[in-house]
C-alpha cells in the first residue's frame, strides 16, 4: 500500500513498466519464484488501473540449477568434449579439449570448423559426412566408439578414441543461444516453456580420449611379458595377497605345474606346509609396517614341487610398485634350484667332519706348498695350532735339510 501511495504522490515509476523477479506466496503459504510485469492503464478523468502479468519460474530455476551443475561438471571433466552444429562448426567445448590439441584457449576453436582437428584425408570430407547423415539418417559414426587419427595445432597427430552422440535442440533455443564466441555456452540459455511442438536443430557431441599413452603402455607390457616369459630362471609374480599373477615356462618346468594350474592360486601351494602356514601373515605384516625382512634379499629356503618333493632353493624377492604410486604393489620372486649345490655342501661338510675325526694327522697343501688343511690330529702331532699353520709353507714342518729342497721338488713335479 505504501508503494502505491508513494507513486500516487510522486509519479515516479520504480516498478511500473518493468519486469522483475520476485518471491510470491501461494494460498497454502508456500513460496515460489515468479516473474512480475506491471503496466498502468489510465482513463481520462478517472483513477488509474494497474495490470500485472505473473509467471511461475519454478521450472526455469530447477533447470537453471541443473544447468549450472552440468556446466561445472563438463568444464572440469578430464574427458575432452566438443559440440558442433549441423554445419560442422564448433559451438562449445570444455577445458580439457584445447590442451589435447595443443591450443591455449577454448576461443581458439569456438566458431571454427571441426575439421581443423582432423587430418586432411578425413577433414576435407567431413562436411559431406554430416550432410549425408542428415539426408539418410544412417548412422555410421554416431552412437559408436572408434579409434581415429586426430591433428594437433603443430601438425603432429595422435590416436584418439572417439564417441559421437546426437543432440536435438529446440529451434528457438538454438537461435537464442548463439555461440560461445558470444560468451554463452550451449546450456547457458534456457528455453522458455511454451505450448505446441517446436522444430529442432541438430547438434553433435563428441567425447575423445588420447590413446597414445595406452598403446605405449600396451606395447611396453607386451615387451615386458615377452622378456619375462623368456627367462631361463623360474620367475613368479604375486599380488599383495599372495595370489600368483605370472608363472613363466621356466617355473612350470621346475615346479612341475602348468601355468593355468597356478595362476589365480595362492603362492603357498609352492611351499612346504610349515612355511605356507605363516606366509599370509608375513605379507600382512609387511603391508602394515613396510619393514623389509625378506624383500631385496637372497636366502636359502625350501620349495615344494607338484609331486610333493621338497627341494632347497635360493629365492630373491623384489617389490614392483605401481607406476603411479597410488595402486597396489606386486612382488616378483626369482627361484634358483640349490639341490646340487646343497648336495655338494653336505658332502663337503661330511668330509670335513670325517677328516677331523680320523686318528691320523692330515695335511693338505696347494701346488705352491701352502697349507690348506690341518686337522686336529695334526695339531696334536706337530704341536702347532692350525691358525699358525694355515697359509704357511709346509716346509715349516720339515727339518732344515729337507725344507730347503722341498720347493724344488714341487717345481719338478709341475714340470712332469
Amino acid at each position: 500500500d505504501g508503494y502505491l501511495t508513494a507513486y500516487a504522490k510522486t509519479g515516479e515509476k520504480h516498478i511500473i513498466d518493468s519486469t522483475r523477479q520476485i518471491t510470491a506466496k501461494r494460498s497454502d503459504g508456500t513460496l515460489f519464484p515468479a516473474e512480475l510485469a506491471v503496466k498502468e492503464i489510465t482513463h481520462q478523468g478517472q483513477e488509474s488501473t494497474f495490470l500485472s502479468y505473473i509467471r511461475d519460474l519454478t521450472f526455469n530455476m530447477q533447470i537453471a540449477h541443473t544447468k549450472r551443475v552440468t556446466d561445472v561438471v563438463q568444464s572440469l571433466s578430464t574427458v575432452p568434449m566438443i559440440i558442433i552444429d549441423h554445419l560442422g562448426i564448433i559451438q562449445d567445448l570444455n577445458r580439457a579439449t584445447p590442451p589435447m590439441f595443443g591450443y591455449l584457449d577454448e576461443l581458439d576453436l569456438i566458431g571454427s570448423n571441426v575439421s581443423i582437428l582432423m587430418t586432411d584425408a578425413v577433414g576435407r570430407h567431413h562436411d559431406n559426412y554430416i550432410n549425408q547423415y542428415l539426408k539418410t539418417k544412417q548412422k555410421h559414426v554416431i552412437d559408436t566408439t572408434r579409434p581415429v587419427i586426430a591433428l594437433r595445432r603443430d601438425g603432429s597427430t595422435f590416436t584418439a578414441e572417439l564417441s559421437v552422440r546426437e543432440l536435438d535442440v529446440p529451434e528457438d533455443f538454438a537461435n537464442m543461444r548463439g555461440t560461445r564466441a558470444d560468451s554463452r555456452s550451449l546450456s547457458s540459455t534456457l528455453p522458455t516453456p511454451n505450448s505446441g511442438p517446436q522444430k529442432a536443430r541438430k547438434f553433435f557431441i563428441a567425447y575423445l580420449r588420447n590413446m597414445d599413452a595406452r598403446f605405449e603402455m600396451e606395447r611396453n607390457l607386451s615387451i615386458n611379458t615377452a622378456i619375462t616369459r623368456g627367462s631361463a630362471v623360474p620367475l613368479i609374480i604375486i599380488n599383495k595377497n599372495g595370489i600368483v599373477q605370472q608363472f613363466v615356462p621356466a617355473a612350470e618346468q621346475f615346479f612341475g605345474y602348468r601355468e593355468e594350474d597356478v595362476i589365480g592360486k595362492n603362492v603357498k601351494m609352492l611351499m612346504p606346509d610349515d612355511v605356507a602356514f605363516h606366509h599370509d601373515s608375513y605379507l600382512s605384516e609387511y603391508h602394515r609396517t613396510k619393514i623389509k625382512k625378506v624383500l631385496d634379499t637372497t636366502r636359502l629356503v625350501h620349495a615344494k614341487k607338484a609331486n610333493g618333493t621338497i627341494v632347497p632353493v635360493s629365492i630373491t624377492i623384489r617389490e614392483i610398485p605401481s607406476k603411479s604410486g597410488i595402486g597396489e604393489s606386486d612382488f616378483i620372486g626369482y627361484v634358483l634350484d640349490q639341490s646340487k649345490a646343497h648336495a655338494v655342501e653336505m658332502a663337503l661338510a661330511t668330509t670335513v667332519a670325517v677328516r677331523e675325526m680320523l686318528p691320523v694327522a692330515i695335511i693338505s697343501i696347494n701346488d705352491k706348498g701352502m697349507v690348506r688343511e690341518f686337522n686336529r690330529e695334526a695339531e696334536k702331532f706337530f704341536g702347532y695350532n692350525r691358525v699358525e699353520v694355515m697359509g704357511q709353507n709346509v716346509n715349516i714342518l720339515m727339518t732344515h735339510d729337507v725344507a730347503r729342497v722341498h720347493d724344488a721338488y714341487l717345481e719338478r713335479s709341475e714340470e712332469h
